[in-house]
């Protein structure tokens, strides 16, 4: 849908992608009653992804081709377009895993618990959303992330008068959140990097203010039983 426009598109080609499937899975595929009721479109909107008889699939609607994915990710992780690289988080910094190579490096180090890379916002204390944000480049060279940062952001002391653990004695537990005219809050910081050469590049841009508790910058969202990832500003 493009509002400006007053235009509606459909979002893939149904009978396309029941052929391909079709003949990928080799089982019969009814194009008005595709089997599956949810689907994850990349930003481009150019690949689709679902599950279909017991496999995950990825359908290219430039190509009209669809692939078995053979990589199961874990949620904080993201494969390159290509299908040979994945990212993923460990200890508040990004990782580079190598599939054809199975060898796995450090793509940052500096990051820490209160300014790590690739994590969503936790304005009001936790984040709930548990979705790397990170975005490869179409070519699988480089990828766009964000930083988080509420190094300066007060700790707030939170009284569990019925905690979870042995004892029934309360405890408090402290999370970092802002009020309203704190002078420091948490906020993201844009960042590119090349995987080739590891060199990180902070985006012209300045850092944007998280309002929101629980969303990532690179925000799936649910759109009629469609799994799109949207791109928040927050």
């Amino acid at each position: 849908m493009t509002p400006n426009l007053g235009s509606n598109v459909l979002a893939f080609d149904h009978h396309a992608l029941a052929n391909v499937l079709k003949r990928y899975a080799g089982q019969d595929v009814d194009a008005n009653s595709l089997p599956f009721a949810e689907i994850d479109l990349d930003l481009d909107l150019q690949t689709v992804q679902f599950s279909a008889h017991g496999k995950r699939w990825e359908f290219d609607k430039n190509k009209g081709a669809c692939k078995e994915i053979s990589v199961l990710l874990e949620p904080l992780e993201v494969i390159s377009p290509d299908g040979k690289l994945v990212v993923f988080s460990k200890s508040h910094n990004l990782w580079l895993r190598n599939l054809e190579l199975n060898e796995e490096k450090a793509l940052t180090t500096d990051g820490t618990e209160d300014y790590g890379y690739g994590e969503t916002g936790s304005a009001w204390g936790t984040s709930l959303d548990n979705e790397l944000q990170v975005i490869w480049s179409a070519d699988s060279s480089r990828i766009f992330f964000v930083r988080k940062d509420r190094r300066q952001v007060e700790s707030l002391g939170i009284m569990q008068h019925v905690p979870q653990v042995t004892s029934a004695r309360p405890r408090v537990s402290h999370q970092k959140i802002a009020y309203p005219g704190d002078e420091n809050i948490e906020v993201l910081e844009l960042l590119f990097l090349d995987i080739e050469s590891g060199n990180v590049v902070s985006a012209d841009y300045p850092a944007i203010p998280v309002t929101r508790n629980g969303w990532g910058f690179f925000v799936p969202i649910l759109v009629g039983g469609i799994k799109m990832a949207n791109l928040l500003i927050l």
